[in-house]
């Protein structure tokens, strides 16, 4: 992604989400662990 860590776009937290979830488990698996992480290093 070219504009992280400046801009994220992500999905809005509703129910309907999880089919999208389930066909891309890159974002749980990659993305999640690297976005706390950074949030960890803004706090």
């Amino acid at each position: 992604m070219q504009s992280w860590p400046q801009v994220l776009p992500l999905p809005y937290p509703s129910p309907r989400n999880h089919l999208w979830l389930k066909r891309n488990p890159w974002f749980e698996n990659e993305l999640i662990p690297e976005l706390k992480q950074r949030v960890n290093e803004l706090l």
